[in-house]
C-alpha cells in the first residue's frame, strides 16, 4: 500500500469523525436517541472510521502506536455486530469523551509525514 493510500484513509476517518460531530453538536442525549436517522448516520460513520483503521497497514499503525487502531476497529464491530442493541450512551460517550482528543493525533500523522 503506497504512503499516499493511508493518508486517504487518515483523512477518511477525520471527515467521518467531523460528519459524526456535526449531526450531534445541538443535540441532547435524549434527543439523539429519540432521532433514529441521526442514530443511523453516526453508526455509518463509526463503521467508515473503524473500516479505514482496520485497513491502515501494520508500519503504519506501529509508527503512530498512541492512535487507538484497535479501540476504532472495535467500534466498528459493535455497531456492525450488535446493531439490534446498540447502548446509545456508550456511543455518545465515545462521541464526546474520545472522538475530540483523536482528531488532533490523526491531523499531527498527516502533519508529520509531509515534513
Amino acid at each position: 500500500m503506497s504512503s499516499r493510500l493511508w493518508k486517504f484513509l487518515v483523512q477518511d476517518i477525520i471527515d467521518a469523525i467531523a460528519r459524526i460531530q456535526g449531526y450531534v453538536h445541538d443535540l441532547s442525549l435524549d434527543e439523539f436517541q429519540q432521532d433514529r436517522k441521526t442514530l443511523d448516520a453516526v453508526e455509518r460513520n463509526f463503521i467508515i472510521i473503524g473500516e479505514a483503521s482496520g485497513q491502515m497497514p501494520r508500519q503504519v499503525r506501529d509508527k503512530f502506536p498512541l492512535v487507538p487502531w484497535r479501540d476504532m476497529s472495535d467500534m466498528r464491530n459493535y455497531v456492525a455486530h450488535n446493531y439490534w442493541g446498540i447502548e446509545v450512551q456508550q456511543v455518545w460517550d465515545t462521541i464526546h469523551l474520545d472522538l475530540p482528543g483523536l482528531v488532533p493525533m490523526l491531523k499531527e500523522m498527516l502533519d508529520h509525514e509531509t515534513e
